[in-house]
């Protein structure tokens, strides 16, 4: 990415562009490598504003070396690799040389490694650490849209629903919580879990308690700990997707759809008036991006923590932190602090990500 990006700067000019007035948009695992860059303490801009949707260092949490490390001995293995006395590099071009259906069907997710290039601090990343602003940021990054989806977690629960293997959701996501959790009472009364919650229902709640806590608080955190490093505008997308799949048409704002909608992909297959608001939610933009013009009123911790919300009903329109946490955010977040100093972290890896992964 950063090859491109330097490219980018050395070539835009020959097609009209302005290497000194590059945004650069990334979604999900883009998302999270835009604020990578923006985290890494590089001296040399790469781009002067960033976009990020539903992606932070938190939402895919980074790795240690030598827990990447064993992450690849244990994938070679499930290809039947025979790792004795073999160096990393023998075993890599082994992998590389397996039929590629095989790596495939390992479902293997990339995670950042800490303790390098990209990430110069050496322990994890976390949403307590983050959100205190113990991160550095670039100086040459102007300003960032930061946002989530209401309902980021489609992307588990359309994977999940296709995995015969994965049943009882309930019975083991409350086995998990209590097993984590000081009051997993509350976690499960915050999202209406209980043992005889059917396996869609169920999975249809805990994939809402991963949009919450593994995106929105993460996002949250990540604007609470650079908006006073760069100028800061968060978003929270709450606009259902429109087309037809697994889950109920315009009730999910689902994991991809904002970035869809930002670049104008199937707008005539578009219910009229999504048309209308998405059209002006998208001129705000682009004129961010040409001109850095305001979106919206940033976000500001001494002042208005403003946000906007790009809903169902009606346009796009700004209110504050304070209002969208009125509900089950709040609760959650609340939930967190009891929790401890690293409840977010605990919520998310040590209980969602768990029951995610294992389901045990």
């Amino acid at each position: 990415m950063k090859i491109v990006f330097e490219w980018l700067r050395t070539n835009i000019d020959g097609f009209g562009g302005d290497k000194d007035n590059i945004t650069a948009i990334g979604q999900s695992a883009g998302g999270e490598s835009l604020s990578l860059h923006n985290l890494s303490g590089r001296k040399d801009p790469l781009y002067k504003r960033s976009i990020m949707f539903s992606g932070t260092p938190l939402t895919m949490p980074d790795k240690t070396p030598s827990e990447h490390q064993d992450n690849f001995i244990a994938q070679a293995k499930k290809l039947e690799i025979d790792t004795e006395n073999l160096t990393s590099k023998q075993i890599a071009e082994k992998m590389i040389a397996c039929d590629v259906s095989k790596i495939r069907d390992l479902s293997y997710v990339g995670q950042p490694c800490v303790d390098s290039e990209i990430i110069p601090h050496k322990d994890h990343a976390n949403q307590k650490s983050i959100a205190a602003g113990k991160v550095d940021q670039v100086e040459w990054l102007e300003s960032q849209i930061i946002s989530s989806c209401t309902y980021d977690g489609s992307i588990s629960n359309i994977m999940m629903r296709g995995d015969d293997k994965r049943k009882n959701h309930a019975k083991s996501f409350i086995k998990i919580a209590k097993e984590v959790l000081n009051n997993p009472e509350r976690l499960l009364k915050i999202y209406d879990v209980d043992e005889t919650t059917g396996d869609e229902e169920a999975l249809e709640k805990i994939c809402q308690f991963e949009s919450d806590i593994g995106f929105f608080s993460a996002a949250l955190s990540m604007v609470k700990g650079t908006a006073d490093k760069t100028t800061t505008y968060f978003q929270l997308f709450d606009l259902g997707n429109p087309f037809r799949g697994p889950l109920e048409q315009q009730k999910f704002a689902s994991h991809t759809w904002d970035i869809v909608a930002l670049l104008g992909a199937y707008e005539g297959r578009l219910p009229e008036d999504y048309v209308k608001k998405i059209r002006e939610w998208r001129e705000g933009y682009i004129r961010y991006m040409v001109d850095g013009e305001a979106p919206w009123a940033k976000f500001d911790k001494s002042a208005k923590e403003a946000i906007i919300i790009l809903p169902n009903e009606g346009m796009a329109r700004e209110t504050t932190l304070s209002s969208v946490l009125e509900g089950r955010l709040g609760e959650l977040l609340n939930l967190a602090e009891e929790e401890g100093p690293d409840g977010a972290d605990i919520l998310w890896q040590g209980v969602c990500r768990r029951w995610l992964m294992k389901g045990e």
